[in-house]
């Protein structure tokens, strides 16, 4: 039985014809877990003809949901379980498990007056208990009250008992500030999730022959995507904004809600708050952004509401939406809402008693009429879950006897959920490749690792049961897991403790079996040359010898061959040397190889290598050219220090005053040889712009993940452009051109490159080390080996060591710059030297300084007039940040590294006459310094006839 699948095995009565159903949920290339699959093998081929429900003819809806809390990795871990009872030894004792709010299973305490009402109403015969408390006894005697029989074990209404909706009402109008509640409005049910399902049922209809869409947050509670396949319903995603602490955007509502009416029509937004998996809290006008979202769009609101008791963080608070929603007045206060509240959560956790409610506000009485209908149909939800609820809502009061008890206890319980909090999120981050947002609230963390997505490893290797977050939702490329902070504290550290433990093992190896794949990958690349050598010099001494041509005796004409001796480094040194040791050492290790095919399986691969016969002997440069050996390994880490800095080394060149103009007047004349084609994306056949958006803000990524210099991204993004003005690439190619692209810029800037088995790991092996080693041969060929192209980059550093601009100036204008890569249809037609002078202008401007200067004119040779468009079209760009999918740029800059430039910049407004009032300044400033020059001219003039 493999890690991944569950098999059970069942007999039809009788014992006869066994047969067995394999589920199975692997992971797919992108680490996302696809829909069960299923598999049956009967003994018989009758079998299926003897039942009348099978997988064929079962409710198609059912197939398709999923729901990943309970998904593959829970079964296994349970199945860990089951072995360690039986003596299986492992590697750990018990099995954690991490991965559902149960908050009792985590060894959390009961609260003592809610166990005491319940035992009451279970068991009346304790009325007679002297040690329980008369405010006790007085709550159950009321519950008791409100049902037939005065019994727990009778029907109740529909709707729940009635003086617990009371109570429900009380509570939440107390907890609004006086805002009134109706009891009519407050419908009991099995936990929050029985409420939701029945309320979202109500909107199983089409619509002019679309599907009604529900717009869920992702990452979203499993509940809402399994209940809206089983309710035949469009799933409509919005993505929380993981760099802003899980916020949302009221730009990403817009976007989510026109293109979900091109397919279906969105009736329903559900809004988590606090928000599970992601734990943060909205603020109150986050709110009101939502609820205006809503009106505007006719929607629903299904308010999540609870995890209402859960905020630890000092600088939130919990606000209902039906609080804010009244308090903002017509016609918002009139706009169809539920919301929801459970036993399970908060500081209760009682998972398993199953109760909860939900408020319906300013519902249609025909549509309330037919959810009642509706529910009536179950008769009634439980009634240990409605007394569950009628502590909740009508707990201990200040001087009653059991107060002071409860308030520890719930204040313990609330203290300790707080430290876990901060323990999980401190310890997560000190992780290497690992990012988690603070838990704000809720009772889960969701963080993020730049890892191959392997969760099933944790449940084998230290026995931690995680949910992967593929089950939530997640933006894709990239990958979370959720896990709760309930374990207790001994048990959290001890969790924390080995998952640290399993991370640097993990690391490890991934880090040597890169260094091992590198170093055969190496091996196998020099094989595969030296005995194309061989074949094609056994076929040139094959024609040769045909036209009667004999080679001079100072080269070696017997061929050498490798297939059997060639095990090693060693030997391949030892045999190129003997190749060698007749040619010219300064092109001893001179082998170009030229791709002519395109096709990766069929490429032709030339090899020539060019020898010359020693006329004398070499020099003593020569000589120590000679003295390197051509394979001689260079150590190279995958990437390099933090406190490297490939900017300031460039600068500090930049700064000798003798150099600067003749390298800027270089510069200049180059970017007009080597430019991209502007209009090449409407000519290629199969890519278009989004996609090179995309590639583009994958690229960057890599790039700071192996800590390359920006000129490396800068240089790998001009070779894409350029060699898809000339080349048309199908769109599964895309990537790795850019993957080449970025292994060619490395080699030509970084010191210590990443190996090509670096890029091809970091494609998740998308492609192999042979097809990324043709394609750089292609490119290289495309671009006629012209690596040397001047960047918007190059510029800027240029100008920033000419004009001594400040750090914070000089990364505004290096993340303006790199906006502008994403967008190659409109600033490809720029040159990059108009590109980094509008960067730097623009920069200038956000910092507070002066557009541009007459120093920058002199510098840059363009004025504020010249670049006024380009510095307006990139303005633009930094205003659509908000809105962008592709977050690499924003998120880099976003870092201490680049000062946190990306944070707090409102875009800048700009009108016709601020670039006026700059041209005539820097006017002003000219006409100045020439009327300085020539008073200064003058007073020389006369101090000389003077001195004469």
């Amino acid at each position: 039985m493999s890690s991944a699948s569950r098999l059970l095995s069942a007999c039809r009565p009788g014992g006869l014809r066994p047969y067995c159903v394999a589920f199975s949920q692997p992971p797919d290339v992108k680490g996302n877990v696809s829909s069960v699959q299923v598999t049956i093998n009967r003994t018989m081929a009758t079998a299926s003809s003897e039942k009348f429900l099978t997988i064929d003819n079962l409710n198609p809806c059912i197939k398709v949901m999923e729901y990943a809390v309970r998904g593959p990795l829970v079964i296994r871990a349970t199945e860990i379980e089951k072995e360690l009872e039986k003596g299986v030894k492992k590697p750990f004792k018990d099995v954690i498990r991490a991965n559902i709010g149960d908050c009792h299973a985590m060894g959390q305490k009961p609260i003592t007056f809610f166990r005491q009402v319940l035992g009451l109403v279970l068991y009346p015969a304790l009325f007679d208990d002297p040690s329980i408390t008369d405010d006790v006894k007085e709550r159950a005697r009321t519950i008791l009250s409100g049902t037939r029989g005065c019994s727990v074990g009778s029907y109740t209404d529909s709707a729940g008992i009635e003086v617990i909706r009371k109570h429900v009402a009380q509570y939440i109008q107390d907890r609004d500030g006086g805002i009134p509640s109706d009891p009519d409005n407050i419908i009991l049910s099995t936990g929050a999730s029985g409420a939701i399902k029945n309320i979202l049922a109500l909107f199983h209809a089409k619509i002019d022959g679309k599907k009604s869409g529900v717009m869920v947050p992702i990452p979203q509670y499993p509940l809402y995507s399994a209940s809206i396949a089983e309710f035949d319903l469009q799933q409509v995603e919005y993505y929380l904004d993981e760099s802003k602490k899980w916020g949302l955007d009221i730009g990403e509502l817009q976007r989510s809600v026109t293109e979900a009416r091109k397919v279906c029509v969105p009736r329903v937004i559900v809004v988590i708050n606090p928000g599970n998996p992601t734990g943060q809290v909205l603020t109150r006008q986050n709110i009101e952004e939502i609820i205006k979202f809503a009106y505007k769009e006719r929607l629903f609101i299904f308010a999540d509401e609870v995890y209402q008791d859960n905020v630890y963080d000092k600088d939130s608070q919990f606000h209902s939406f039906k609080k804010v929603l009244t308090e903002m007045g017509e016609p918002y206060s009139r706009m169809e809402m539920a919301s929801f509240m459970s036993v399970s959560k908060g500081y209760m956790g009682e998972c398993g008693i199953r109760g909860g409610y939900a408020e319906i506000l300013n519902m249609h009485p025909d549509v309330k009429a037919m959810l009642l209908k509706a529910i009536s149909a179950q008769l009634c939800s439980s009634t240990i879950g409605q007394a569950a609820i009628d502590c909740v809502v009508n707990p201990p009061k200040p001087g009653e006897p059991s107060y002071e008890l409860f308030v520890k206890e719930k204040n313990n319980v609330l203290q300790s959920l707080k430290r876990r909090a901060e323990m999980v999120t401190n310890t997560f981050n000190s992780f290497e490749g690992f990012s988690c947002n603070p838990v704000m609230g809720a009772m889960y963390a969701f963080p993020q690792f730049k890892l191959p997505p392997k969760a099933i490893e944790a449940a084998k290797k230290v026995g931690i049961c995680i949910v992967p977050g593929s089950g939530f939702g997640q933006k894709e490329g990239t990958y979370h897991f959720r896990t709760t902070i309930l374990p207790q504290e001994e048990d959290l550290k001890k969790m924390l403790s080995m998952f640290d433990g399993f991370h640097k093992e993990f690391m490890s190896q991934v880090k040597r079996r890169k260094t091992e794949m590198a170093t055969l990958s190496q091996n196998e690349q020099n094989m595969n040359i030296l005995r194309e050598v061989e074949v094609k010099k056994e076929a040139r001494m094959d024609d040769r010898a045909a036209r009667g041509f004999t080679e001079k005796e100072n080269l070696d004409t017997k061929p050498i061959r490798v297939d059997n001796v060639f095990k090693g480094r060693e030997n391949l040194k030892n045999i190129l040397r003997s190749k060698c040791e007749n040619v010219v050492p300064a092109v001893q290790s001179s082998i170009a190889i030229y791709q002519d095919d395109e096709d990766d399986e069929e490429a032709d691969v030339s090899i020539k290598s060019v020898t010359m016969e020693m006329s004398e002997p070499p020099n003593a440069a020569t000589a120590s050219t000679s003295s390197r050996n051509p394979l001689q390994e260079l150590p190279l880490p995958v990437s390099k220090p933090e406190n490297i800095s490939m900017i300031t080394d460039r600068e500090r060149f930049l700064q000798i005053f003798e150099y600067r103009y003749d390298i800027l007047k270089y510069m200049l004349e180059a970017e007009h040889r080597s430019r991209p084609k502007s209009n090449y994306l409407q000519k290629q056949p199969d890519i278009n712009a989004h996609m090179r958006t995309v590639l583009v803000d994958w690229m960057v990524e890599v790039c700071e993940e192996y800590k390359l210099d920006p000129e490396t991204l800068y240089l790998s993004i001009s070779y894409v452009d350029r060699f898809l003005s000339y080349m048309s690439v199908v769109r599964g190619k895309l990537q790795l051109v850019g993957t080449t692209a970025m292994y060619i810029a490395a080699k030509y800037e970084e010191i210590y490159p990443p190996d090509a088995s670096d890029f091809v790991y970091i494609t998740d092996e998308t492609y192999t080390n042979k097809q990324v080693l043709r394609m750089e041969q292609l490119i290289l060929k495309v671009l006629s080996f012209d690596l040397s192209t001047p960047t918007a980059y190059a510029f800027l550093c240029l100008y920033v060591a000419i004009e001594n601009i400040s750090d914070t100036v000089k990364y505004l204008a290096m993340f303006f710059c790199e906006l502008a890569l994403l967008d190659a249809e409109t600033f490809l037609p720029y040159l990059p030297s108009q590109l980094a002078a509008a960067g730097l202008a623009l920069a200038r401007h956000h910092h507070g300084e002066a557009l541009w200067t007459r120093s920058l004119t002199e510098t840059t040779g363009y004025t504020v007039s010249n670049i006024r468009d380009l510095i307006c079209l990139l303005n633009r760009a930094h205003q659509k940040m908000g809105t962008m999918k592709q977050r690499a740029i924003v998120d880099k800059y976003r870092t201490s590294k680049y000062l946190c430039v990306a944070d707090c910049r409102e875009p800048a407004m700009f009108c016709a006459t601020d670039f006026d009032t700059v041209a005539n300044a820097i006017a002003r400033e000219h006409e100045e310094a020439v009327d300085r020059e020539t008073n200064e001219n003058v007073r020389k003039m006369i101090s000389s006839l003077l001195f004469e």
